[in-house]
């Protein structure tokens, strides 16, 4: 039996009762026959159902009759005009469980959304109630049901996606997160020091599902695929890059973890602290070679490695590189503080190696012999780029290397702009942008990211881009 009947039969708690109502259902074909001609939402009439029922008057008055001892019909009576005449007439209402005995005999199709709607809701709710009840009595954590519930609606999800996916141009390997992002006047420094807030913004965060739906708002097609925890974060992550269009049929989903979470404290000046919160099993990273979706590489053009676990970005950089795809790596402070040594399996095998300035000089502490970003260049990649915030951005290539500035603009959240700046690039890249115009595009995209409060809420359109590049020129 793979798959059980949708509807769930609620029953009297007392086995006698089930037994009674069970019997009165299924003894005989009268009792069949009458629930699925009765609609569920009116009244059904006695003198209509034994017209259109095809057995005897006393059998369907009996049957009636033992419904409603059952508590499976209510009955009642009204005063109608026949022919100029009042005469009171019986009618019977389906109950809460005679509309589930009959939803049972239903086929799916005949079902309108809405009575589906109200029925579950209201099944539902009787279900969790009689949880509730049972969680106080045998000391059991109302979580377990949480997650249950989360674990089942995103297997399905991601189950349904699977067979309706789109063609993708990039493929994003990373970590996705739940961030809490919340703006203050100062960045508080001293001890003992308590602060007000008007309020926060959460929001669904980590540095490869930004890029992922940043190229999205740029309309690349892209896929992201990353693991999650069973729990609200991850239901609340898949919702949102449902919404922003992203192909996420190959997150995985592994209920013993727990979705990460962050919060971000942005002060006046753009400033900003993240505070990563510690979980007892976090789910960080892809895992295993057998997680990954390979179909996904071979359809993309432009690979995206982001925070995943060493062995596993080792593995999606070589098979990327073995089938000709431009593979674009930025590995994040917590990798670019395991060193040269422990990430060259991967850069040897990428095209663009994207660091932030903090992260080149961890790097460039780990190995003597690099003494400059171009010496990267000795590992495998065939363009280094270093970004360095408001200070623009320099790049490093076999023949050249040169520097462009930043867009001059206000910030006031510079969460993200990294993530903005990458996807920014790889959009310029599929385009068949040069170097230098794929960095212009890419610090554009990231001056709009720093202008709003949020990451996800600030990163730009295409359209927006292109009218933010007429009205701005980069300073000389």
């Amino acid at each position: 039996m793979e798959e059980l009947w949708p509807w769930i039969l609620p029953l009297p708690k007392e086995t006698k009762e089930q037994y009674e109502i069970l019997l009165s259902v299924f003894k005989s074909k009268v009792s069949l026959d009458i629930l699925l001609n009765m609609d569920v939402n009116k009244k059904n009439y006695q003198k209509e159902l034994v017209e259109k029922i095809p057995h005897s008057n006393k059998s369907i008055i009996n049957v009636l009759k033992k419904f409603v001892r059952a508590g499976i019909l209510e009955q009642g009576t009204e005063k109608i005009k026949v022919d100029g005449k009042e005469v009171w007439v019986k009618y019977y209402t389906l109950t809460f469980l005679g509309k589930y005995l009959k939803l049972l005999l239903t086929p799916i199709d005949r079902l309108s959304p809405k009575d589906v709607k109200e029925i579950v809701e209201e099944l539902f709710y009787f279900y969790a109630k009689s949880i509730a009840k049972l969680c106080f009595d045998f000391n059991i954590s109302h979580e377990v049901f949480h997650n249950i519930l989360n674990k089942l609606y995103l297997t399905e999800t991601i189950k349904r996606l699977k067979d309706s996916r789109k063609k993708i141009k990039a493929a994003v390997f990373g970590s996705a997160a739940l961030d809490f992002i919340i703006p203050l006047n100062e960045i508080p420094v001293g001890h003992d020091q308590t602060i007000t807030v008007r309020g926060f913004i959460s929001d669904v965060g980590g540095s490869a599902a930004n890029v992922a739906m940043a190229l999205s708002r740029l309309e690349v097609p892209t896929a992201f695929s990353g693991k999650i925890g069973g729990d609200y974060g991850g239901r609340k992550i898949v919702e949102t890059m449902l919404n922003e269009n992203v192909d996420i049929s190959s997150i995985v989903i592994d209920e013993e973890l727990q979705t990460p979470q962050s919060i971000v404290l942005v002060g006046n000046n753009g400033e900003k602290r993240i505070i990563v919160l510690l979980r007892d099993n976090p789910a960080l990273s892809l895992s295993s070679p057998s997680e990954i979706n390979w179909s996904l590489i071979d359809e993309c053009k432009i690979v995206y490695i982001g925070e995943v676990f060493v062995e596993v970005a080792s593995t999606i950089a070589s098979y990327a590189k073995s089938s000709g795809k431009w593979i674009v790596y930025r590995p994040i402070t917590p990798y670019a503080k395991m060193g040269i040594k422990k990430l060259e399996s991967i850069i040897n095998n990428v095209t663009t190696l994207i660091l932030n300035e903090a992260n080149w000089n961890l790097l460039k502490k780990s190995m003597s012999t690099l003494d400059l970003p171009k010496s990267l260049l000795n590992l495998g990649p065939k363009e280094v780029i270093i970004t360095r915030g408001s200070k623009g951005v320099k790049v490093y290539t076999i023949n050249e290397s040169f520097e462009i500035p930043s867009f001059n603009v206000k910030a006031v959240d510079t969460t993200g702009a990294g993530d903005a700046f990458v996807a920014g690039y790889i959009k310029a890249r599929l385009e068949g942008k040069s170097l230098r115009e794929a960095i212009k595009y890419a610090l554009a995209v990231a001056a709009i990211t720093t202008t709003k409060l949020g990451v996800r809420t600030s990163l730009p359109r295409a359209d927006q881009v292109e009218e933010f590049i007429k009205n701005y020129t980069l300073p000389s």
